[in-house]
C-alpha cells in the first residue's frame, strides 16, 4: 500500500502540465443502507438445493487515487478520479452455508467521471472491478461489476462530501460448501451476491501540484 501511494504521488508531481492538475485524493464513506439478495446452488449426497434470499451487508471503504483537474482561470473544474478502494465489512450467510455474519475484504479498481463543471456540487457516475473476499471456509472470492452514481457538495478547495448509490453484480460466481438435506449432509456448489448500496462519505484533495 504504501508503494502505491508513493507511485500516485510521483505521478501527480511529474505529469501535470499549465492548466491541469493530478491531485492524490483520499476517501472514507460508509454504507448507510443497502439491498442485497443471494442466490445459492449445492449439489451432494443428499439431493440438490437452489435458492435465493436477501441477505444484511455492512461495509466501510477507503479511497486512494488521482483526481485529474482542468484549471480555467481561476475556476477548478474536476474531469474524473482513478484509484483503488479497500473494503471493510460483514456479510450474512446462509444457514445452508454456515449461517451467521461472515467478515468480507473487498479490493476494487476503478474510478469517477465528473458530469459538470459545477463548483458546488457535482453529479458523477462510477464503475469498479470489484474482488470480495469473505473470510470464510464455505466461501471463495467473487468477482463483480460495481456501476454506480452519487453527487460531490464541496466543503472548502479541498475537501467534499459525497453520496452515491452503486449496484454490485457477479461477474463469477464463488465455489461454495455447505449441506443439503435432512439430516443435512455436506454438498459443494456457488453462491453470488448482488445489490444496491447507498454509500456516504467524505474525499479529500491533496493540492500539492500546480
Amino acid at each position: 500500500m504504501h508503494r502505491t501511494l508513493l507511485f500516485l504521488s510521483l505521478l501527480a508531481s511529474c505529469t501535470s502540465t499549465e492548466g491541469t492538475r493530478w491531485e492524490p485524493t483520499m476517501g472514507l464513506g460508509v454504507q448507510t443502507a443497502g439491498s442485497h439478495s443471494e442466490e445459492i446452488w449445492l449439489s451432494g449426497p443428499g439431493g440438490a438445493e437452489a435458492s435465493r434470499g436477501s441477505v444484511e451487508r455492512e461495509m466501510a471503504e477507503l479511497t486512494f487515487g488521482v483526481t485529474h483537474t482542468t484549471t480555467d482561470g481561476e475556476a477548478d473544474q474536476r474531469d474524473w478520479f482513478a484509484g483503488v478502494k479497500l473494503g471493510f465489512g460483514e456479510l450474512e450467510s446462509s444457514p445452508s452455508l454456515g449461517g451467521g455474519d461472515t467478515n468480507l475484504d473487498e479490493l476494487s479498481i476503478g474510478g469517477i467521471w465528473y458530469l459538470t463543471a459545477n463548483p458546488s456540487w457535482t453529479p458523477y457516475v462510477s464503475g469498479w472491478a470489484v474482488s470480495s473476499s469473505p473470510a470464510s471456509p464455505s466461501l471463495e472470492e467473487q468477482l463483480s461489476l460495481s456501476l454506480g452514481a452519487g453527487v460531490e457538495v464541496a466543503m472548502g478547495p479541498q475537501f467534499a462530501l459525497y453520496s452515491e448509490l452503486n449496484y454490485l453484480d457477479p461477474l463469477s460466481d464463488s465455489d461454495a460448501t455447505g449441506t443439503v438435506g435432512t439430516p443435512p449432509v455436506p454438498a459443494t456448489g456457488t453462491r453470488d451476491y448482488r445489490g444496491l448500496a447507498l454509500i456516504f462519505g467524505i474525499r479529500a484533495r491533496i493540492g500539492l501540484t500546480d
